[in-house]
């Protein structure tokens, strides 16, 4: 997965988070259409908490409980 394209989506989380749910539909969208661009096949995985600031986690967790 190119940069770009995680980038995208971790923008979108956080917008959803912050309540921006325009903002998130839109960088959601820009991330789809990157990402079957990209070559089809490849697979890659990354682990959610290797990507997501401790602060939103923080957030998550409080939601949560």
């Amino acid at each position: 997965m190119k940069p770009e394209i995680l980038e995208y989506c971790l923008r979108s989380i956080v917008r959803h988070m912050n309540g921006d749910f325009d903002e998130f539909e839109r960088l959601s969208s820009m991330a789809q259409k990157h990402y079957e661009a990209e070559k089809a096949g490849q697979k890659l995985y990354y682990a959610i908490g290797d990507v997501i600031p401790i602060s939103v986690k923080e957030r998550i967790y409080q939601a949560i409980a």
